[in-house]
């Protein structure tokens, strides 16, 4: 009755959830059959909660319940009901993960790589390491290999792992750093963000090439930053090579992240200061901007109230510094930082 009069929808999600729970280890695939035969009499029912019984267990009729779920994804994708077609794309990677199932029961979802890329970010938040999982990994490489579908990207961070020696590995790391990094999303269209996309991405990278060590610089110095080191920051900036290598992001994601005391936070930022007098490269010049917006956002966590005396210096090195940060123009950036900004520190 719960299923064949629509009761169970007016129920709460999450008292519905553990009703479904309940009931499906008692709920024969013949019983089943009936149920969806009953449902398929009245067109403004769905087979939505039945099939997240079916999704709770191993089923031996995976091949037939396998269709109700095409047929009513595809019901919901021309019907552009998104909402309930997302739902019922979650429902289905828990049943094909429950099951064991391989790569060839979801491939009718290539019709659309949008809703392919959301069933199978549901399906590796799920899944755990093991022979089964591999299988799915190493298609979903082959497709992105295939299609270079920038929609794709976002599959990355919820892939469990990445085998450093996979033979796509380097092909899928260029191309994807090439789109991302250079920041070039929008000749394909896609409205993705690198840190939300491309980071986690990066992070979980092997380190392949000497090109790629973002994880090893997202690592390393974040813990020494939160061990009061700043030193190896100061020397990947006077490094050119890591300079190139798109890590502007990589440095702004570390200073988010840590908590600074402000006596450390002063020193670093003079430490800084120095460096953007001395500098020669545009890029470092760019990292420099980014870390120094970072840690002025909060007036160097209230240095006016700790240390009246030196108030007026902090002030004018915020003003400064945010002149900086409003300025497009290199050279007008460039001369901020170098000459304005390190008279200030000359005060100290």
């Amino acid at each position: 009755m719960l299923f064949t009069t629509n009761s169970i929808k007016y129920f709460k999600e999450r008292t519905k959830l553990q009703i479904c729970r309940d009931v499906h280890k008692f709920m024969s695939d013949d019983l089943i059959r009936r149920i969806k035969t009953a449902l398929e009499y009245d067109e403004h029912r769905d087979l939505m909660d039945l099939l997240l019984v079916v999704s709770l267990g191993k089923r031996t009729c995976f091949s037939e319940y396998n269709e109700y779920y095409q047929a009513q994804i595809r019901r919901y994708h021309r019907e552009k009901k998104y909402n309930d077609l997302k739902r019922l794309i979650d429902y289905y990677a828990t049943f094909v993960y429950t099951n064991g199932a391989g790569t060839i029961s979801y491939a009718f979802l290539k019709f659309d790589l949008t809703w392919y890329k959301t069933f199978l970010v549901f399906y590796f938040r799920r899944a755990k390491k093991g022979p089964a999982l591999f299988e799915h990994v190493e298609a979903f490489f082959k497709l992105f290999v295939y299609t270079k579908s920038p929609v794709l990207i976002d599959v990355f961070n919820s892939v469990p792992y990445i085998d450093r020696t996979h033979p796509c590995v380097a092909e899928v790391y260029f191309y994807v750093h090439e789109i991302m990094c250079m920041k070039e999303c929008y000749t394909c269209d896609y409205k993705g963000s690198f840190e939300t996309l491309m980071m986690p991405f990066l992070l979980k990278m092997p380190a392949l090439f000497v090109k790629n060590n973002h994880a090893l610089i997202y690592h390393a110095e974040k813990l020494k930053l939160n061990n009061f080191n700043y030193t190896g920051i100061i020397e990947y900036l006077k490094d050119e090579r890591t300079l190139l290598n798109g890590v502007v992001d990589v440095f702004g994601r570390i200073h988010r992240e840590v908590r600074l005391r402000s006596s450390f936070k002063e020193e670093y930022v003079w430490a800084l200061l120095v460096l953007a007098r001395d500098n020669r490269y545009e890029s470092a010049d760019a990292v420099l901007t980014v870390i120094l917006e970072i840690l002025l956002e909060e007036n160097l966590c209230g240095w006016e109230e700790e240390r009246s005396e030196s108030g007026s210096d902090t002030r004018v090195i915020n003003e400064s510094v945010s002149v900086g940060m409003g300025c497009r123009d290199y050279e007008c950036r460039q001369y901020i930082l170098k000459q304005y900004t390190f008279k200030q520190y000359t005060l100290k």
